[in-house]
């Protein structure tokens, strides 16, 4: 239907989605984007342009919010015999609203190779770290877990069900290096280095990992840059930005 009556206004079904979006964003908050679609009538602006600038709004928003979220942060207490940990990595890509989920843009506040480095895990003594990275910083994933005191093991694999972001060629894997330290207990019988999991939100890994490492380790677990809550794991970190929130 949505589609249909795109064709007989001459554009397209998602531009009609926006138009209709700008409208409502507009009716909800007027002081907010009561301007933009003024603009968009009087000037006759694209509904591209019009939906864009609304982005930006929302996005800056939400930044904001995170980066007061990060100040109040409370670190995790007590040991982890299990760690994951998600890095915000340094792509440094510029994040444009034209773009949104861009090929490199992070829409998350980012840290530096020594911020990374520098981070304190609390790691027991007999410890597993699940340490993901992406091709780009697979290199200095291996200088971090030097700097964090562990010891690689092997690297488990990502194969998404569809492509993702890259400048090179687009990404449709991602790795995550098992690294130890200490001797601690693990339940291993056959499992390999693939993992086939559903891509989902920018950064946000598949269920199948968690499942996965319940089913090989044991202890207490720790999520660190945690994504969203998960039963039997504390988790430690910022919440990203989704795509529906803006």
């Amino acid at each position: 239907t949505r589609d249909t009556i795109a064709s007989y206004l001459g554009v397209s079904g998602r531009t009609l989605e926006k138009a209709e979006k700008i409208v409502e964003a507009a009716e909800t908050e007027p002081e907010k984007y009561g301007k933009i679609l003024e603009e968009a009538n009087s000037k006759d602006i694209a509904i591209n342009r019009a939906w864009n600038d609304i982005k930006k709004i929302k996005f800056q928003e939400k930044t904001e919010k995170l980066q007061e979220e990060v100040k109040n942060i409370k670190p995790p207490e007590g040991k982890y015999e299990i760690i994951v940990v998600d890095p915000p990595w340094p792509y440094g890509g510029k994040y444009s609203p034209e773009h949104y989920f861009g090929r490199v843009a992070s829409p998350y506040p980012e840290m530096s190779l020594e911020e990374i480095k520098a981070l304190e895990l609390p790691a027991d003594e007999n410890c597993i770290l699940w340490l993901w990275t992406t091709n780009r910083f697979i290199h200095d994933a291996f200088h971090i877990i030097d700097a964090w005191q562990f010891k690689p093991k092997t690297i488990l694999t990502w194969i998404k069900n569809r492509m993702g972001v890259g400048y090179w060629l687009r990404g449709k894997t991602e790795h995550c290096i098992l690294a130890t330290k200490g001797k601690p207990p693990i339940n291993l019988t056959n499992q390999t280095t693939a993992l086939f999991g559903k891509a989902r939100e920018h950064s946000r890994k598949p269920e199948e990992f968690y499942q996965f490492v319940d089913s090989l380790c044991i202890g207490r677990k720790l999520d660190y840059f945690s994504r969203e809550p998960r039963e039997g794991w504390e988790t430690f970190g910022t919440m990203e930005l989704k795509k529906e929130d803006i």
